[in-house]
């Protein structure tokens, strides 16, 4: 199943941790964490921000894939599990996306991967 927010995603070999939370409004956003149940995580920086990047392509790319074979006769996953994996797309790569953005928005005069987005 996939969890309601907040829900918190650990990448330990990437030594960062983060949480997405959604506000009054609805919006979503990202609290990087830096201490979880003792385990210590960094600060996100441009090479998180470029694995990141990386994760949401790679996901994009099987979520599309998985999309197309369900849809072929004789291939596809039964539905409920179908759904529970594309929301599981869907909510990973919006989490990935976020934390992206979250560490490419940067001040003025200062290295940022921004681009990376477009």
């Amino acid at each position: 199943f996939v969890e309601m927010y907040p829900q918190r995603y650990i990448l330990p070999e990437w030594e960062v941790a983060f949480e997405v939370s959604e506000r009054d409004d609805g919006s979503l956003h990202v609290k990087w964490l830096l201490d979880v149940m003792n385990e210590k995580y960094d600060d996100p920086n441009e090479e998180t921000a470029a694995f990141l990047w990386q994760q949401v392509t790679r996901l994009s790319s099987v979520f599309d894939d998985l999309k197309r074979i369900s849809s072929e006769e004789g291939e596809s996953l039964p539905e409920n599990e179908l759904q529970i994996v594309t929301q599981f797309c869907r909510d990973y790569l919006t989490a990935l996306s976020l934390a992206v953005e979250d560490i490419t928005v940067c001040p003025p005069d200062t290295y940022c991967a921004k681009s990376m987005l477009q």
